[in-house]
Order: C-alpha cells, then structure tokens, then sequence
C-alpha cells in the first residue's frame, strides 16, 4: 500500500494535469533561450515534433491504461517515476511550441495542428474516463478514504475525466490562441 492510493482518482488526474499541461508550459515560457551544449545532440532528437508529441501524449495514454496506474499507485517507487514521466514528457511535448530555442519552434499552422491533435486526445481520454465503465483503477475499487472524500467510485472517475477533459483542452486551446495572436502580430509588422 502507498500512501497515495488513499486519494481519489479526480485528484491523481488533477494531479497529473498540473505535472503534464501546466507546469513545463509556464517553465518554458519563462525559461531565457540558452545555448544547450552538449544537450544539443538530445534536443534534435526529442525536439523533433513527432517524437515530442509521442512522448507527451504517450505518456498521457499509458499511464492511464488502469494496469500501469494500479502499479503505480502499489509502488512508490514506480509512482515517482510516473510522476517525473509526466513533468519531463511534458516538457517534451511543450517544446517545439515554447522551448527557449525560438529558431527551432513550429511554424504557426503546424503548431495549431500539433496541439488540436494533442486535444483531440485528451478529450477522447477524458471522455472515455467520464463515460466508460466504473471500476478500471484500484483506488477507485478499494478507497481507504471514501468516507473522507465522501464521493463515490462513479462520480470520483466521471470528474477525473472532466478534469482531464475540459481544463486540458483549455490548455491545448490557450496554445493555440497563443500562437495565432502570435503569428498575427509577426504578420503585422512585416
């Protein structure tokens, strides 16, 4: 038993969502552009933005699948490494849109096209976590802290949904407003 597995599913995607869609965007955004050394060769790799996309909503997908979450939740050490998988697979995905590197950033149009996929996803995840069967993730079939959440199994995995839902696709449609205004303004003042 973990100590995390006393939560309920809403809060593990809140959780997830933070680590995933809003912290590496708000570091990247402010980050200086910096002269990457010998991480240069790395970031040609994972920068690219087919790997990059897979890395980010990849590692949405697979830890969600309810084995790989059920595992986590059971072992610690395994649960910080999904945690650190979403912080750095999200600092991944949010790079060739962000990254500090601006000669390496998307072109407007496959920026808006790499993040509506990115929200595509999500929103077929989260649906399907809203809509689909009861009862996928241990915690939400063995709660040691129902009475404390006071919220059942169904309602718990229908608001992590919603979560993973909603509050993301704002995230993927504040990108993509983002670069639109963006390319607006360069396209201004040429």
């Amino acid at each position: 038993m973990n100590a995390w597995d006393s939560y309920p599913f809403s809060a593990h995607i809140l959780q997830h969502f933070l680590l995933a869609l809003v912290i590496p965007p708000l570091l990247l955004f402010v980050a200086p552009p910096f002269d990457l050394g010998s991480f240069n060769k790395l970031e040609r790799v994972l920068g690219q933005p087919p790997v990059s996309w897979l890395l980010g909503v990849g590692a949405m997908f697979v830890w969600h699948v309810p084995a790989f979450f059920n595992a986590a939740l059971a072992n610690n050490g395994l649960h910080i490494f999904q945690q650190l998988s979403f912080l750095i697979g999200g600092a991944i995905f949010w790079w060739p849109i962000l990254g500090p590197l601006p000669d390496r950033h998307l072109s407007a149009l496959a920026a808006v096209t790499y993040l509506f996929s990115a929200c595509v996803c999500c929103s077929l995840l989260g649906a399907f976590l809203t809509f689909g069967p009861s009862g996928l993730y241990a915690v939400n079939l063995h709660p040691h802290g129902a009475n404390h959440w006071a919220i059942d199994p169904r309602s718990d995995q229908q608001l992590g949904g919603l979560l993973m839902w909603v509050p993301g696709c704002f995230v993927y449609l504040s990108g993509i407003l983002w670069t639109v205004s963006r390319w607006y303004a360069a396209e201004r003042t040429a």
